[in-house]
C-alpha cells in the first residue's frame, strides 16, 4: 500500500488540531484531584504524580504559538529560530526516506507510559513525506528490516528501550523520532530544552 487515505496534515500543517488532539490524549493520564490530609492544594504532588507512572519525566506541557519550519544553512544544517543550537542535518522526510528505522517506527504499539494502543501514527504527517513508500514494509511494517535501511544496516531502537531510557513522553508515545516530526512542523513543548 502505497502512502494514500486521509492524513491529519495533507494540505497545511494544522497546528491546532494537533494541539486539541495532545490534550484530548493527555486528558486521560491527568491524576484526579484530591485533597491530602492536612493539605492546602487540592491536587496530587508532581512527586506522587510522576511515582504513578513508568517513566520518571515530569509532565508535558505544550506551548500554543507554532514556530515556523526551519531554513538549511549554506553547510546543510537546518537552523530553528527558537533553538539555534539544535541543528539536524536531516529533516524527517529525509530520514524516513532513507529507511532509518528500518520500515517499523510506525508499527503499532502499546505504550507502557500511556497505556494506550497506537496504530497509523504516520497519519499525522505530511503526505509527502510518505510519497512512494509501501506504508506496510516501509513505515509501519512489524518487522525490522535493514534492507530498506540506505546504509543496509540496523540504527534506532525499540519502543520499549525508549521507555526505558526515558525518552518517551505522554505525548509523543512513539520517542525522539516522533518529537522531532512534530518539532520540525513547529510544535513546542516543555520538553524541548531536554
Amino acid at each position: 500500500m502505497k502512502a494514500e487515505g486521509k492524513h491529519l496534515y495533507d494540505e497545511e500543517y494544522d497546528y491546532e488540531a494537533l494541539l486539541e488532539f495532545a490534550e484530548e490524549e493527555m486528558a486521560d493520564l491527568r491524576p484526579a484531584k484530591k485533597r491530602s490530609k492536612g493539605s492546602t492544594t487540592s491536587e496530587v504532588s508532581i512527586i506522587e504524580e510522576v511515582e504513578k507512572r513508568p517513566s520518571r519525566l515530569a509532565p508535558v506541557s505544550l506551548n500554543k504559538a507554532k514556530k515556523p519550519l526551519p531554513r538549511r544553512s549554506e553547510d546543510g544544517k537546518l537552523i530553528f529560530v527558537d533553538f539555534p543550537e539544535f541543528q539536524p542535518n536531516l529533516t524527517p522526510k529525509e530520514i524516513i526516506q532513507a529507511g532509518s528505522f528500518g520500515g517499523c517506527y510506525f508499527k503499532q504499539i502499546t505504550s507502557r507510559v500511556t497505556g494506550q494502543t497506537y496504530s497509523d501514527a504516520w497519519r499525522e504527517f505530511p503526505y509527502d513525506w510518505f510519497e512512494g513508500l509501501a506504508i506496510t514494509e516501509q513505515v509501519a511494517s512489524t518487522t525490522y528490516n535493514k534492507e530498506i535501511n540506505t546504509y543496509k544496516v540496523s540504527c534506532g531502537s525499540s519502543v520499549q528501550q525508549s521507555e526505558e531510557s526515558d525518552w518517551v513522553t505522554e505525548i509523543d508515545p512513539y520517542g525522539w523520532f516522533q518529537w522531532y516530526c512534530r518539532f520540525y512542523l513547529g510544535r513546542r513543548c516543555s520538553d524541548d530544552y531536554r
